[in-house]
């Protein structure tokens, strides 16, 4: 049946627990690229039966259209699944790089493809460019709040006592404020972007 090798791919995203690996299927990925070859390749000798029969391709409700058709829809669905297959796993390998930092050990090493590795490496040195020139550490472990007070209109609340009521909150938490931007509407004071340290 065409398309079951392909749904297996997905089967095995949501066989195992989210954000984790299993190793890279390499031998049914290629299975299914296979497929895809032979579709695409079924797909044009029935279009070049039509053509040589001398019938619009467009409008022509015959055997050979419903039979490309197949093909077409099918081949189709097999690219949505490898492309749901790869950009999983490429979500679970930028994760990693938060999670566990530049080098990652070998058991998960052994579970990415080369391309994957590549990836890795890019994503990584690319981060790794980014907080440096901003001269800052985004994988330190912070919780991000967002907090928005509403200051009434007949309660004449300053800005500087919206602040204080929120500092007063996240004090009672015991973490530190590292960071707060804000942004005023017009009867409201919204303080975004909250940074606190774990």
């Amino acid at each position: 049946m065409y398309g079951r090798k392909a749904s297996q791919l997905v089967k095995e995203l949501t066989g195992g627990e989210k954000g984790q690996l299993k190793a890279f299927n390499d031998d049914l990925i290629n299975q299914v690229i296979k497929e895809c070859g032979s579709h695409h390749v079924g797909l044009q000798a029935l279009f070049r039966n039509m053509q040589e029969e001398g019938l619009d391709i467009q409008t022509t409700r015959n055997a050979d259209f419903y039979g490309a058709l197949i093909h077409h829809l099918s081949l189709t669905r097999n690219k949505r699944c490898l492309m749901a297959y790869m950009y999983n796993r490429a979500d679970v390998v930028r994760s990693l790089r938060w999670k566990l930092g530049r080098v990652l050990p070998n058991e998960l090493v052994t579970k990415l493809s080369n391309s994957e590795k590549e990836y890795f490496k890019g994503y990584s040195a690319a981060l790794d460019a980014y907080m440096n020139e901003m001269n800052l550490d985004l994988t330190v472990c912070m919780i991000i709040v967002f907090a928005r007070i509403w200051c009434h209109r007949r309660i004449r609340t300053s800005r500087l006592e919206c602040l204080m009521i929120l500092v007063k909150c996240c004090s009672l938490t015991g973490l530190p404020i590292l960071r707060v931007t804000q942004c005023t509407f017009s009867n409201e004071l919204m303080l975004n972007s909250i940074f606190v340290r774990v």
